[in-house]
């Protein structure tokens, strides 16, 4: 028998406790609905969510994600992760501007420095916030590419260049795998692009509560931070640009010339350098060296072939390691010299590279906002294969060119090779989406600035001669909502004497047109000032606390100087004991050995016979020969710690060439020795110290 309305009478008593719960839950749900994050979400404005750290980081510190649009210029786009640190300073005087840090690249990871940056003289009385960049290793979604640094693997391991076809098809088949997976993952490579990351700094602002920060960029991230302070002026205090990477660069096309540069700032160290370097790229273009080496993807052996091209590109890349520069010319006179023994160290510190970056994300930024700028002339020597790969990679993925670079650029994508189409004298910043462009689903872009300051050079000005216009000033509109007046900051702009990748000639000419910026230039310093140089971290606190006070330090002191000709011997015997080749001590502990007994049996015989009043020349040729041998060692291992406390990278190409001297005391020893051996009878003891002392010196001259 049916039951009519019997689901309206269950209804009818369960709505008394419904109304009951709802009311117990009003509360919770009213501060749920009006906390800061829930009304800032509901507004469409950037909000953060707090997480775990995912590396290491000092006490104090606390993790999150900003939440944004992966594109501000799409309506309903989705929402992407960006992660962060904030270092929360606890000095009495604690300064209510923060430092804000984002790492190079494009795509390098950021907030495992957090700790370098907090223990910084400025890190004391700030807050330190560290940013990634959207899609970089601790953000969601991580736009990694594992097919990509494949392939670049397999290329290096290819008998041909790399203008080899094969080669570029190998690069352009990981590339495709790699952009299907990320698209059918739903990303939008269109959403990371510099303009974005630079959105994401003013966007992090606003959600932290700051009402002013110092943007600190290096290297890739100069381009952004600069973006950020043009699109947030009245947030931002200061800005420091360690090693600048100006907008009007062309990366790809100046790449040869500016490591060409490089070294012939090096040359004034080792006369003839840029000679040995042409010598040693044709020497190995004509016959690539079989490098054994680790494959870094999988942890197995793996043989590369590294032509002299790969090799100049690898170079340039170590060049970036101010404890490397030293070394630099006595590995190419070696190489050019047919000594391809140090080049296992750079392989081993490329097969590095190739897992630091997330090479989705640096091709997302390469091929929109660089690439499309670029001509890529074939004549260009050396070929740098990451010139040749990039391009591949970015034939392959056919991003168009960003809209934010072409209007910062003032030129059409793709032009050909020479000097790069003058801006207008009004030129328009990179345009930066504003946080409230999350909410309408519009693009928003930053006042348009008058370019003003010192003129300055392009980067292809130095070879032409000829002015170029420079990029649009610091500079931007007057309050929030854009009204007239002009807003300016200190900007301080630092660089490495010997930087291949960001050359201080051009960073020096771009500081120039950039109102209230000063450059300091640091001797001896690669890429990357702030993590080489003490003084450079010195110079960049300094300036933070107050922009106007002088030099703290002296950036023509380098903290490392450059080898000689002469100075120094490459050879990779320290570097094969550091990875398990101990057999190679046998010859040296063995020596030692022998000598400290040669020593201890003289010298107990010559007590003896010295109170008898006759003291045969056995014993005393035996006692010399095993305190010559002692000293030899000593001076050997006081040597090579002497070095290694003064800069133990280079132990990994070679040594003093002092070091090599010393065996000519291991030299007077075996004479010695050989001299006991001559005048006494033939037994082991006489034997064995001119076997050792032998079997060293073959090894120390031959080997060594």
């Amino acid at each position: 028998m049916s039951r009519p309305f019997s689901g309206a009478a269950r209804l009818t008593w369960r709505w008394p406790v419904m109304g009951v719960a709802l009311l117990a839950m009003a509360p919770a749900l009213w501060v749920t609905a009006t906390s800061p994050r829930a009304a800032a979400a509901a507004r469409g404005e950037p909000a953060v969510e707090e997480g775990a750290c995912p590396v290491p980081v000092p006490p104090g510190t606390r993790c999150g994600f900003l939440v944004v649009p992966e594109r501000r210029d799409v309506a309903g786009s989705r929402k992407i992760r960006v992660g962060y640190a904030v270092h929360r300073s606890t000095a009495a005087d604690r300064k209510p501007d923060p430092v804000v840090y984002t790492s190079g690249g494009p795509a390098s990871a950021s907030i495992q420095l957090t700790g370098r940056l907090t223990d910084l003289p400025l890190g004391r009385d700030r807050d330190v916030v560290v940013l990634e960049q959207r899609g970089s290793r601790w953000s969601r979604p991580r736009l990694d590419c594992p097919e990509i640094a494949r392939a670049l693997l397999d290329t290096l391991g290819m008998p041909g260049g790399p203008d080899d076809p094969a080669e570029r098809r190998r690069m352009a088949s990981g590339a495709v795998a790699c952009r299907d997976r990320l698209t059918g993952q739903g990303v939008d490579l269109r959403g990371y692009v510099t303009s974005e990351i630079a959105a994401d700094v003013v966007d992090l602002r606003h959600a932290l509560g700051y009402d002013r920060w110092n943007l600190f960029g290096v290297s890739y991230s100069t381009r952004s931070m600069l973006a950020a302070a043009r699109a947030d002026p009245q947030g931002t205090r200061s800005v420091v640009l360690d090693s600048f990477l100006p907008p009007l660069t062309r990366r790809y096309d100046e790449a040869a010339a500016d490591l060409a540069s490089s070294l012939q700032s090096l040359a004034r160290q080792w006369p003839g350098l840029p000679r040995r370097f042409a010598a040693m790229v044709r020497r190995l273009n004509e016959r690539p060296a079989e490098v054994r080496t680790t494959d870094p993807l999988n942890g197995r052996p793996f043989t590369a072939r590294l032509t002299g091209d790969d090799v100049a590109t690898i170079l340039g890349e170590a060049m970036h390691e101010v404890d490397v520069l030293p070394v630099v010319p006595a590995l190419v006179d070696a190489v050019a010299g047919g000594d391809d023994r140090p080049l296992r160290v750079l392989a081993d510190q490329a097969g590095g590279e190739l897992v630091s970056r997330d090479f989705g994300l640096f091709y997302a930024v390469m091929c929109q906002d660089e690439a499309p700028f670029n001509g890529f002339p074939g004549e260009a020597r050396p070929r740098l294969f990451t010139v040749v790969a990039d391009k591949a990679v970015c034939d392959a993925w056919g991003l168009p060119a960003s809209t934010s670079a072409t209007a910062t650029r003032g030129a059409a994508p793709r032009q050909p090779a020479g000097p790069p189409p003058a801006p207008p004298v009004t030129a328009t910043d990179t345009p930066v989406p504003s946080p409230s462009a999350a909410a309408t689903g519009a693009s928003a872009a930053s006042p348009s600035v008058t370019a003003t300051g010192a003129p300055a050079q392009s980067p292809s000005a130095a070879a032409t001669g000829a002015p170029v216009p420079s990029p649009p000033a610091v500079a931007g509109g007057g309050d929030a909502a854009g009204a007239g007046g002009s807003a300016s900051m200190p900007v301080l702009v630092v660089g490495g004497q010997y930087d291949p990748a960001t050359p201080v000639a051009k960073a020096r000419a771009a500081a120039q047109a950039l109102p209230g910026a000063r450059f300091v230039e640091f001797a001896g310093v690669g890429h990357a000032v702030f993590l080489s140089s003490r003084c450079g971290r010195q110079t960049i606190s300094a300036f933070v606390a107050d922009p106007s006070a002088a030099a703290p330090c002296d950036p023509r002191k380098a903290s490392y100087q450059i080898w000689r000709p002469g100075d120094f011997h490459v050879t990779s015997v320290v570097q094969r004991l550091s990875t398990g080749a101990w057999w190679l001590l046998i010859p040296f502990a063995l020596f030692l050995v022998t000598s400290i007994g040669q020593l201890a049996a003289g010298s107990r015989a010559l007590v003896r016979q010295s109170a008898a009043g006759r003291v045969s020349s056995v014993v005393a040729l035996t006692t010399v020969a095993g305190f010559a041998g002692v000293t030899f060692t000593l001076l050997t291992v006081v040597g090579l710690y002497g070095a290694a406390v003064t800069n133990e990278t280079a132990l990994g190409v070679g040594v003093p060439s002092a070091v090599l001297w010393y065996g000519t005391v291991a030299a007077m020893s075996a004479a010695l020795s050989v001299a006991a051996l001559l005048r006494s009878r033939l037994h082991w003891q006489t034997a064995a110290p001119v076997a050792a002392a032998v079997t060293l010196l073959l090894w120390w001259f031959l080997y060594l």
